[in-house]
């Protein structure tokens, strides 16, 4: 799975989320059953929950971002944001309400918010920008595969112990325990973009103006994509029992690992800009389907999903490093986490109350029609820039 060319930094940070990620994915599909069921939440209470942590993430993302291009370290970071979630993630099986989970999520949404920029800031140093859809891609690829891995085994664990949620929970602390350790071997790349001078970095001039409307329309799009708790819930209200919408998370993300890295590939050849304009329009038609569909007729949407996502996500970083390549990477990547978070807890908290107010099938129809309109914003984006090269 590994190509060729790639540094041993980035395929070791690729191993360090696989491991990460089997983690988090053993946790995450099971969180909606548990809050929902278990704990007899509301279902708004996950849009405000998605939402604090996308905030959370957001603003450490951005200070953990400009910070390491201030002092010149990406590992730190790293080592430090993935020690916290280890150990944040697996005390959620403890909780017996569903505010108490809302503080250890975003405990564990703490470390997520000091390690990302950092990291892929890191992956970015290490090759030239010409290479960053490979790079990011191989990523994904190893992000999803552990994801994958994770759901998998979820998904056996709920069929043989249905009532054990809590248990399952604990058992995190496992696979983030070799995540953690793998990133003692992560050396840090010495970049000709970081910052010269501790304490002088400025967002606003590092930043140049021309690079925002490219945020905009990423924003725009952050408003559209709210989070894929709702697609579970969707599922599982609809037809498929709770192992069953597990299996379908594993499909997505088996989908998603497969199709990230070739894609990253072919935006390096292609251009980013068009993969990610393919990846958006193919997430919007996704959302409107799964508005009128239940059942087993979810199975290939679930597919489709993940190959959207998978021309959405890495993508969405290449064609930000190659279109402010000369701004700082730690800085560019901040800013971008920073403006998506804050658009999507405003996503998910709109995603709720259509959720709760009008009808899930209303909700999805609005993140599906929101993330066309972002394609085509999108779309007039890169066609002139590519004009005006």
């Amino acid at each position: 799975m590994t190509k060729v060319g790639l540094p041993t930094t980035v395929k070791t940070l690729g191993w360090i989320s696989f491991w990460a990620d089997v983690a988090s994915e053993l946790a995450y599909p099971i969180l909606p059953l548990f809050i929902v069921g278990t704990l007899s939440a509301p279902s708004w209470s996950l849009g405000l929950m998605e939402g604090l942590s996308g905030l959370v993430i957001a603003i450490l993302r951005l200070w953990s971002g400009i910070h390491s291009d201030k002092v010149g370290k990406r590992v730190p970071y790293i080592r430090w944001g993935y020690g916290i979630s280890i150990f944040a993630k697996p005390i959620i099986g403890l909780a017996t309400s569903w505010p108490l989970v809302l503080v250890f999520r975003l405990a564990d949404r703490v470390g997520k918010g000091i390690r990302t920029s950092s990291r892929d800031a890191l992956i970015a140093d290490s090759v030239e920008p010409t290479l960053s859809g490979r790079a990011f891609g191989y990523h994904r690829m190893m992000d999803t595969a552990g994801a994958f891995v994770g759901v998998c085994i979820g998904a056996i664990l709920v069929w043989k112990y249905p009532t054990a949620l809590r248990s399952i929970l604990l058992l995190t602390a496992i696979p983030g325990l070799v995540a953690l350790g793998i990133t003692f071997l992560v050396k840090e790349q010495k970049a000709a973009d970081l910052v010269e001078g501790k304490g002088k970095t400025n967002l606003s001039l590092k930043i140049p103006r021309e690079i925002w409307p490219t945020f905009a329309v990423l924003g725009l799009f952050g408003i559209a994509n709210s989070s894929d708790t709702y697609l579970l819930l969707y599922a599982g209200f609809h037809g498929v029992a709770p192992y069953q919408v597990i299996l379908l998370y594993a499909l997505f993300n088996l989908t998603y690992a497969l199709a990230s890295s070739p894609l990253g590939i072919l935006s390096d050849r292609v251009d980013s800009g068009k993969i990610l304009i393919g990846g958006w329009a193919m997430f919007g038609v996704c959302y409107v389907l799964f508005s009128r569909s239940s059942g087993v007729n979810l199975i290939p949407l679930f597919a489709l999903y993940g190959l959207s996502v998978a021309a959405t996500d890495g993508i969405s970083k290449a064609y930000l490093v190659q279109t402010g390549s000369n701004i700082p990477k730690g800085t560019l990547i901040g800013a971008q986490y920073f403006v998506i978070g804050l658009t999507t807890l405003a996503g998910n908290l709109i995603a709720g109350l259509i959720w709760a107010k009008i009808s899930a099938e209303a909700m999805l129809v609005f993140g599906g029609v929101l993330a066309l309109v972002s394609t085509g914003c999108l779309a007039i984006l890169v066609f002139k820039g590519k004009q005006r090269t």
